[in-house]
C-alpha cells in the first residue's frame, strides 16, 4: 500500500514534496545529509520515479535542497532572509549585511549592447559601451548576478582582469573617471531564467528569481548605465524606499 494513500484529491508531485517537507522539518532528513535515493523514495512511498523528479526540483528551485550530479540531494540550511536596497548596489547591500562573498566576472569588454539597451542608453547605432557580467557567490552557492552597460568608457580604462575581481563596486570604479551615475528609474518583478541565467545562477530551467532593472544617469550626460540583478529569491528580499531630502 502506497504510503501517501488518503491525499487523492491532491497529485503525487505534492503529496511527495508534503512527505519530503515533514521529514525535514522534522529532522529525520537533516541539514547537510543526503535524501534517500530518487528510486528509494519511490518505492518507499509507492509511487513512479517522475513525481520524486518533480517534487525534488521544486524543492530545489525553492532552496530547501540542493541536487548535485554525483553526488546526490542534500538538504541545505534555513537561509536567514536579507533585505536589500533596490535603489542601492549589489558589493555595498551584501558588505553592509556583513555578508562574505566572492565576486565570478565573466564578461569584462567593450561591446556593442542590445538594441534595448542601446535604446535606454541613448546610444547611436554601433556604437560600443562597457559590458560587466558578474556574479557573487556565498558559501559556494551563486546568490546573484549582475549585467551591466556603461556608455562614456575610454576601452584603456577597465583593462585590468582583475578590476573587479574582489567585489569592487562599479559606481565607485566610474567616479574615478569623473562619472557620478545616480540611479534614476528601477523596476523590479519576478522573472524566470533563460538558459543563460540558468548556466550563471546554476538553477534550474525556468526557476524564479528577482529581477532588478535600473537606469542611471549623470546629469547632462542623460543616461549612462543600464543594468539587470538578478537575487535568489529565497535568500534576499528588496526594500524600495529611499531617502529624499527635504526642500
Amino acid at each position: 500500500m502506497s504510503a501517501l494513500q488518503g491525499r487523492s484529491t491532491d497529485s503525487l508531485q505534492d503529496m511527495v514534496r508534503w512527505h519530503l517537507l515533514d521529514g525535514i522539518e522534522s529532522g529525520e532528513y537533516a541539514v547537510n545529509k543526503k535524501l534517500p535515493t530518487e528510486r528509494e523514495l519511490a518505492t518507499s512511498l509507492g509511487v513512479s520515479l517522475a513525481p520524486v523528479r518533480g517534487a525534488l526540483d521544486q524543492l530545489a528551485q525553492s532552496g530547501i535542497v540542493e541536487r548535485k550530479q554525483g553526488r546526490g540531494t542534500l538538504v541545505r540550511p534555513r537561509s536567514e532572509q536579507r533585505p536589500l536596497a533596490a535603489w542601492g548596489g549589489i558589493t555595498n547591500g551584501l558588505r553592509e549585511h556583513g555578508v562574505l562573498f566572492e565576486t565570478d566576472v565573466l564578461i569584462q569588454t567593450h561591446a556593442v549592447p542590445p538594441a534595448d539597451v542601446a535604446r535606454e542608453l541613448q546610444s547611436s547605432p554601433g556604437d560600443a559601451a562597457f559590458h560587466l557580467l558578474r556574479r557573487f557567490i556565498v558559501d559556494g552557492r551563486p546568490v546573484a548576478s549582475l549585467d551591466s552597460w556603461t556608455r562614456g568608457i575610454p576601452v584603456d580604462a577597465f583593462a585590468d582582469p582583475e578590476q573587479f575581481a574582489h567585489g569592487e563596486s562599479l559606481y565607485e570604479e566610474l567616479r574615478k573617471l569623473r562619472i557620478n551615475p545616480v540611479p534614476s528609474t528601477v523596476s523590479v518583478q519576478v522573472a524566470f531564467c533563460s538558459e543563460r541565467d540558468t548556466a550563471i545562477m546554476e538553477v534550474s530551467f525556468g526557476a524564479a528569481m528577482l529581477q532588478v532593472t535600473s537606469l542611471a544617469t549623470d546629469g547632462d550626460r542623460g543616461p549612462v548605465e543600464w543594468s539587470q540583478a538578478q537575487y535568489a529569491p529565497d535568500l534576499f528580499s528588496l526594500n524600495m524606499s529611499r531617502d529624499v531630502p527635504h526642500p
